[in-house]
């Protein structure tokens, strides 16, 4: 089996197992499993699709991108890129849609931080990460994993919504009204200096870790750390 092929099959594997097991299997895997024996299943089967997905991606020869990218695009990646810090970095914090006893009592709080700004911020972060790594080298190999990481971050977000209002009741339907699915839904906000700090960090470090790992950096300071654009 070529390269491609098995990029295709972890990449929609990665994509549709997932889907099936947190939604539409979940509940008779849970009375089967148990909920140990559930997240067992559920990550040997994540980490062997995504496993397959990015070492056919490796091995894959270097291709030709798919349209020009231009050196302000350059400077688009390392700000989604940014968005995506702070919004990862915000949504540890008190988030009702995490597997948390206080869940429902988060659900009950005004909306804080990222979750001003949409009440998925993982999600969103994954999918903004996502989007940037395609603008910054799009080629046919990177639009499969990358794309597949996107669609399964917004259209899992949608999914989420559906589980926890089942799950959660009043506290979610109370956290859905508060909050937005889209960024900004509600308003223009701001998550807070802290996180943005944060964030900053995380970002820098992501940044420079691209260097360390081989790869070009995705920040519009190369010229300052001495390292090539994209």
């Amino acid at each position: 089996m070529d390269y491609g092929l098995q990029l295709i099959i972890g990449s929609v594997g990665f994509v549709a197992t997932h889907l099936l097991l947190s939604h539409l299997l979940r509940e008779r895997l849970l009375g089967m499993l148990g909920a140990i024996g559930y997240q067992i299943v559920y990550s040997i089967i994540a980490f062997a699709t995504l496993g397959l997905a990015i070492y056919a991606y490796r091995a894959l020869p270097a291709t030709s991108n798919l349209w020009p990218v231009a050196p302000w695009m350059q400077v688009v990646t390392a700000f989604l890129m940014f968005c995506a810090s702070v919004l990862f970095v915000g949504s540890v914090q008190k988030n009702p849609a995490m597997p948390a006893p206080q869940a429902g009592e988060y659900a009950e709080l005004p909306p804080h931080g990222v979750f001003k700004i949409t009440r998925h911020p993982m999600m969103w972060a994954f999918a903004l990460w996502a989007v940037a790594h395609i603008l910054a080298r799009p080629t046919e190999a990177n639009l499969w994993l990358m794309g597949s990481v996107g669609v399964l971050a917004l259209v899992g977000a949608a999914g989420q919504d559906k589980r926890k209002a089942k799950e959660m009741g009043l506290h979610w339907q109370h956290w859905q009204a508060k909050t937005s699915f889209l960024p900004f839904g509600k308003g223009l906000a701001t998550p807070g200096s802290g996180i943005i700090l944060l964030g900053i960090v995380v970002w820098l470090l992501a940044s420079w870790a691209h260097h360390g790992l081989g790869y070009s950096m995705v920040s519009p300071w190369t010229n300052i750390w001495g390292v090539a654009a994209p």
